[in-house]
């Protein structure tokens, strides 16, 4: 039991843990006292539980300040996902909400008040002309990010990000385009229970969808960034897109925020939110059939989602993949919702692609791993030998 206890005094302070003890130490110095303090504070709002890292309470225990604990590099690139996130804070708590970081060179708290006024990001722009400029730039940029972290990879810079469903006119077809693909190969839908399923398969069998592929692994993203069809475009440079993503507001297939933009799919191409609020409420309630049947607010349509999918497709799992799923921008499915964030790119040079595919072969990144259709570990196992012998 003693052997125990040393071994729990002995174990390092996380840096959560260092902040917080920091914190209230200087609490304590400026007012003599910090039982006003509470850390991991739960907060229930509309029957949402939300978890503060640190906050300050008044004399009645009313909140009066939030601090959420961030690293300083994460500070210095505020998203401006954390900004709503603390505007929402400071909305359903009516309290002031604060960035703050410990300064390992002072050993001080620093603090910053961002629920005011929106922080404007500039690109960050990479330029990569080899493997190994994309493995020390990514080490770089990644380092000490608290959140998670997705990429995505294109082989032309100037792809607009937004999914194939609001592409060359195909959200005029979005909901004929749903319907018909289950009603022609129903049997590839049997095991699929909800919209965001048939979604997701949908979208790997070539289909237009709102939804966009993101990767957790960045050596996948590198390789569509310099994958590409016919010479044009092997003389264009490529894109990898970094994105930072809050861990709360990563969302799951089986959410009801999911469902909700995932039904969207169904509805027609005149749909509009006010006169076609309860054509949609029904269709959601196909997938949670006790949603309520007034409950839905059109902030939950005007939303871009981070979503981890099952793990039942062999793509995915050999992709590392996961989805944005995008809703609308105002008040119809006419535009897509945009992105609030820059994410951090990297630029891939167009005469280095070949290069870089080769390294990620040999890494085991390659058609046939990403694609394990039987046709691709042939052609694979093809460029193997023709290299080997010298032909092609």
């Amino acid at each position: 039991m003693i052997s125990l206890l040393l071994l729990l005094l002995d174990s390092p302070l996380t840096y959560k843990e260092k902040v917080i003890n920091r914190f209230k130490f200087e609490i304590k110095g400026r007012t003599g006292t910090d039982k006003h303090i509470r850390t991991n504070y739960r907060y229930i709002y509309e029957n949402k539980v939300y978890e503060f890292d640190i906050v300050e309470l008044d004399d009645q225990d009313n909140i009066s300040k939030i601090y959420e604990i961030k690293k300083p590099s994460a500070v210095k690139n505020i998203p401006n996902t954390v900004q709503n996130l603390l505007q929402t804070y400071k909305k359903i708590t009516k309290a002031d909400a604060f960035l703050i970081y410990l300064d390992e060179e002072t050993n001080k708290i620093v603090q910053y008040n961002l629920s005011e006024e929106k922080q404007g990001n500039s690109q960050v722009v990479c330029l990569i002309d080899s493997f190994s400029k994309f493995y020390k730039e990514l080490t770089e940029k990644c380092r000490d990010f608290d959140d998670l972290i997705f990429f995505r990879g294109h082989s032309d810079y100037k792809y607009a990000l937004k999914p194939g469903v609001y592409r060359d006119g195909y959200i005029k077809s979005e909901d004929a385009m749903y319907r018909e693909a289950i009603r022609k190969n129903p049997a590839e839908f049997t095991e699929d229970m909800t919209t965001f399923d048939k979604l997701v398969k949908m979208q790997h069998l070539g289909l237009p969808t709102r939804l966009l592929d993101i990767k957790s692994n960045p050596l996948v993203a590198l390789y569509f960034a310099c994958q590409g069809k016919g010479r044009k475009n092997k003389k264009k440079d490529g894109e990898v897109l970094l994105f930072r993503i809050l861990r709360n507001q990563v969302e799951y297939f089986d959410s009801t925020a999911v469902c909700i933009l995932s039904n969207l799919a169904k509805q027609t191409n005149f749909f509009s939110y006010k006169k076609g609020k309860q054509n949609l409420i029904e269709s959601i309630q196909e997938d949670i059939p006790m949603f309520p049947k007034k409950k839905l607010e059109l902030d939950a349509l005007k939303r871009i989602l981070c979503v981890m999918p099952k793990l039942n497709n062999e793509r995915i799992l050999r992709q590392d993949g996961a989805f944005f799923l995008f809703g609308i921008y105002g008040y119809t499915k006419s535009k897509p919702k945009k992105f609030e964030d820059t994410p951090i790119t990297f630029r891939i040079k167009a005469d280095c692609k070949d290069a870089i595919l080769e390294e990620l072969r040999l890494l085991g990144i390659s058609k046939a791993s990403l694609f394990p259709e039987t046709e691709n570990i042939m052609q694979e196992i093809k460029l193997s030998y023709g290299k080997t012998t010298g032909k092609r």
